[in-house]
């Protein structure tokens, strides 16, 4: 009797996964590791079939749903909550953008992912005001990677530029009130590095995927507690 296995012809986002919850793991004590997901908006293509944006690694930066979606793209977090109340941060290994598809197998287009952890590149990314613009800029690195739309991938960070990050809940994203020099200054100390992306030749005016991060981080300097946190 042959024995039954895993699929591995099926595509991703049609085998079946652990759903993933928003409990943090980990100790909160003064100096601690902590382990949680954060979701993100899901992505949808516009007129042209386009669809590119931003999730900042800045552990203190809070969901907005009001926000600029190309620069703060998390709107759901626990983990971002607790590590709001420390001091510094950093992004460990273990941390990934995870993209699952919302697609069938025949739906054409791709995806690039990747991750940056330039100032400067972040910033021109942020000041990119138009999706073409942004995706300009996702095509000029070399480090992307592409799929399929019906793939699902994961795209993890590299190693850090900074030994620890500031938290720093009230992040500026609006580039017409702070100067460059001081706003790539801000970056440099409170941001980690970014993970991008670009849907390009998809079906237009579609929801392609459902993005999540796995967050894995360091805390330092424990300030208190957010009362409502659930």
């Amino acid at each position: 009797m042959a024995r039954r296995g895993k699929n591995t012809n099926v595509p991703g986002f049609q085998q079946r996964r652990k759903k993933n919850k928003q409990t943090v793991r980990g100790r909160i004590t003064n100096d601690t590791r902590l382990t949680g997901h954060s979701y993100c908006n899901t992505t949808s293509t516009d007129a042209t079939g386009l669809d590119s944006f931003m999730c900042l690694l800045s552990a203190g930066e809070q969901p907005n749903p009001f926000g600029e979606a190309r620069f703060g793209f998390v709107v759901s977090s626990s983990i971002r909550r607790v590590a709001s109340s420390y001091q510094e941060y950093k992004y460990l290994p273990g941390t990934k953008f995870h993209w699952e598809p919302r697609v069938g197998v025949t739906t054409p287009g791709n995806y690039w992912i990747g991750y940056i952890d330039n100032p400067e590149l972040i910033l021109a990314f942020m000041e990119a005001v138009s999706t073409t613009d942004r995706a300009n800029i996702v095509r000029s690195i070399d480090t992307m990677r592409i799929y399929p739309m019906w793939q699902s991938a994961s795209c993890a960070i590299t190693s850090s530029r900074r030994n620890m990050y500031n938290i720093n809940a009230t992040l500026s994203l609006n580039p017409d009130t702070i100067p460059t020099p001081s706003r790539i200054a801000e970056l440099e100390r409170s941001v980690q590095g970014a993970f991008i992306f670009l849907v390009e030749g998809a079906p237009p005016n579609t929801i392609v995927s459902q993005p999540y991060l796995t967050e894995v981080l360091s805390l330092k300097g424990l300030t208190g507690l957010p009362i409502d946190l659930t």
